[in-house]
């Protein structure tokens, strides 16, 4: 499994320990370290990377890695299809690195999640994993060194697809902007979705079953009658995989194969999952304590703030009452507002 370590830039012997779970599923941790929260990030012309002044590793020590095997620099066959499975093999993972003397002194730091995307599954139920394994070693029924989880966090994340998938149309017609269909794609859309036998009936049946099949054949429908009908056309992040592929900058970092941003094998393991729902495991989580946070990009179509909004409202925590009677306040940075935020517990 191979991964890649970044000692936090301030404080590191203190400062947290961060786990970068890229979505996908499949997606590399490279990725979000090249594209998004990195040192370093990928430049326009794809070829080349610049210092990335607010990198997460200013503040924490950051984990990025390819999971679940074979993504990214991941070597070997384990044709998993489900989460549990992903976070059982990541579990393993940090059960040997914290057994090698480099890694040890990390025990004891403050522990966090953060992912994105199909993190929405990965995010809750990695986290709930890590917590029963945690009570399971305190009442020796296991051996093994606890993850001092502290916090997760999800960006623009799927976890409960019924109620995020009706979330296109909204955004469709009132994302800040443009629209991204036509009235006659809104009308035949909402047919596909709403009619018997349609998106909605399909997911309300993968809900209600124990059958991959079913959940497989509810995401391809979906997928081709709303989601990709619905979306418009947009513009993708800039590729790394030329430049991570570069034989001489492999060597450098240990890696080993042809590289992918996203592994095309694991998302078809995975297709009976994408339509379950995740947010009871959230909101166990979210019940333990652990501090939770769900941030979202207005510019993200796929898995966006109605849908994630909507998903909030709904969930089932001892803050949700709280959670209702909170308004959204203006998020601001250096006094210019970047966004709405609302807390409610440990929930963000």
């Amino acid at each position: 499994m191979y991964f890649w370590f970044f000692e936090a830039r301030e404080n590191p012997k203190t400062a947290p320990l961060t786990l970068w779970l890229q979505g996908g599923p499949g997606g590399s941790g490279l990725v979000g370290l090249y594209q998004e929260n990195g040192p370093c990030r990928i430049n326009n012309d794809s070829s080349s990377v610049s210092f990335n002044p607010f990198s997460w590793n200013n503040v924490s020590n950051m984990i990025y890695i390819d999971q679940p095997i074979p993504t990214g620099f991941s070597q070997g066959t384990r044709e998993l299809n489900n989460s549990v499975s992903a976070a059982q093999d990541v579990w393993q993972f940090l059960q040997v690195l914290f057994a090698d003397k480099r890694f040890k002194p990390y025990q004891r730091n403050d522990f966090g999640i953060w992912t994105e995307s199909y993190g929405g599954h990965y995010g809750p139920i990695f986290a709930k994993y890590f917590l029963d394994q945690n009570a399971a070693i305190k009442s020796g029924s296991i051996r093994g060194v606890p993850i001092n989880l502290k916090n997760l966090g999800i960006g623009d994340g799927l976890t409960d697809p019924l109620v995020q998938y009706e979330s296109y149309f909204t955004y469709a017609v009132s994302n800040p902007y443009f629209p991204t269909a036509t009235n006659a794609t809104l009308t035949s859309a909402n047919q596909s979705w709403s009619g018997a036998g349609g998106c909605r009936d399909q997911l309300i049946k993968c809900y209600n079953t124990t059958d991959p099949t079913d959940c497989a054949i509810a995401q391809n429908n979906c997928d081709s009658d709303v989601t990709h009908r619905l979306s418009g056309s947009r513009n993708p992040d800039y590729n790394i995989t030329l430049y991570v592929n570069d034989t001489a900058r492999k060597q450098r970092i240990g890696a080993e194969g042809a590289f992918e941003e996203v592994n095309s094998g694991v998302p078809f393991g995975f297709a009976g999952e994408w339509m379950q729902n995740s947010r009871p495991a959230l909101e166990a989580v979210v019940d333990t304590g652990v501090r939770t946070i769900l941030y979202v990009g207005d510019a993200d179509y796929l898995f966006n703030y109605f849908g994630v909004e909507a998903m909030l409202d709904q969930m089932q925590t001892k803050f949700s009452s709280k959670w209702a009677r909170q308004d959204f306040s203006n998020f601001t940075v250096h006094g210019e507002p970047a966004g709405l935020f609302k807390n409610a517990g440990t929930l963000s």
